[in-house]
């Protein structure tokens, strides 16, 4: 198994370029899950345990408005980590993800507030998505219900007649 959780890292977009003792090192706290079809990795508000690296299938990552309705704001699919900005803060995930099919995903634990160092490569990753797509979700929904709103508003549209 553990010759396979380092070609696992080895193949993933956020681990290749880890040294050999840097990926030994992940693949201590690393496991490989299978999940069926329409299966939670994690839910919004749920403590960010893991990073979520996608080796084959895919996953939506989404929101719930106040109304019940899921807003989609990724889906993600072989190669792509998932929760990166959660764990890298250690925050809880800010949205949910479900698999749309059978998916494998390779789980690092959120080992470097255990005292571990974080290798710099995966560290300088997910400080820049960090820094990008932070607040992304909670603006997304909020533009979503408000446009909603707007438009069963009942108003007639600029140039309507």
């Amino acid at each position: 198994m553990a010759a396979n959780l380092d070609d696992l890292l080895r193949r993933s977009i956020i681990f290749r370029r880890l040294s050999p003792e840097d990926r030994q090192r992940l693949a201590a706290v690393a496991s490989v899950r299978e999940y069926e079809k329409g299966a939670a990795l994690f839910n919004e508000g749920d403590d960010s345990a893991h990073l979520f690296t996608i080796v084959n299938g895919r996953v939506k990552v989404f929101k719930t408005t106040a109304r019940g309705t899921d807003v989609i704001l990724e889906i993600f699919g072989a190669g792509d980590s998932v929760g990166a900005v959660a764990v890298y803060e250690a925050r809880a995930y800010p949205a949910s993800g479900v698999t749309l099919e059978p998916t494998t995903c390779l789980l690092v634990r959120r080992y470097f507030h255990g005292g571990m160092p974080v290798p710099s490569a995966p560290r300088e990753m997910m400080r820049k998505r960090s820094a990008s797509v932070g607040s992304c979700p909670e603006d997304v929904v909020r533009n979503l219900n408000c446009a909603a709103v707007k438009s069963r508003g009942g108003g007639t549209r600029k140039g309507a007649p």
